[in-house]
């Protein structure tokens, strides 16, 4: 039986804005939960991630872990922030012991889809685009008409939640309250 995937779009005028949407997420993170970055360089996954960690309570300065791979900081939940950039085999992968740990504590895969197929239990997929980027806008808005196009912190933000309704549901209108789009 294929699984519902449930699915949020946010337009990220700033970048306060994409690390407070990784915030909201953060809130509703949980043990066990594995969530996969996707975008270019510069996209914005580690501002992201800084929002995450927020939201799990880790008072630590968020770094990326593009040189050593892995961070592992301390909050609510146990983070770990993991690189993928480099990895192309399943060995690789798998030297980073995720598998080991994944069901105590809240795993962020940056450039994850990299290595996607080689995960297991992906709770999130977060993909971030430059506004540019994007040849379909949901819901047939124009974002052309929203945003200067030549401003590069403009991001269009697809969450997908793999995970029960009841728990999406609560993160979506959490996320749509704060309307983050109009304040940032």
């Amino acid at each position: 039986m294929e699984q519902k995937v449930n699915t949020f779009e946010f337009l990220s005028k700033s970048e306060i804005a994409t690390e407070a949407m990784g915030e909201v997420m953060g809130n509703h993170l949980k043990r066990g939960d594995l969530v996969v970055l996707s975008g270019g360089l510069g996209a914005g996954k580690t501002k992201f991630t800084k929002g995450i960690a927020k939201g799990l309570l880790i008072n630590d300065v968020i770094t990326s872990p593009t040189f050593i791979l892995a961070n592992i900081y301390e909050g609510r939940e146990i983070l770990v922030h993991v690189d993928a950039y480099r990895l192309e085999t399943l060995g690789e992968v798998d030297d980073l012991g995720l598998d080991e740990d994944i069901s105590e504590v809240v795993t962020v895969v940056e450039w994850g889809d990299e290595i996607k197929d080689m995960l297991f239990g992906i709770t999130w997929r977060v993909e971030i685009s430059p506004v540019e980027a994007i040849s379909e806008s949901p819901e047939g808005l124009d974002y052309q008409d929203l945003v200067n196009v030549g401003d590069t912190r403009h991001r269009m933000i697809r969450i997908e939640y793999f995970g029960g309704s009841d728990d999406f549901f609560l993160f979506k209108s959490e996320a749509q309250a704060l309307n983050l789009s109009d304040k940032f």
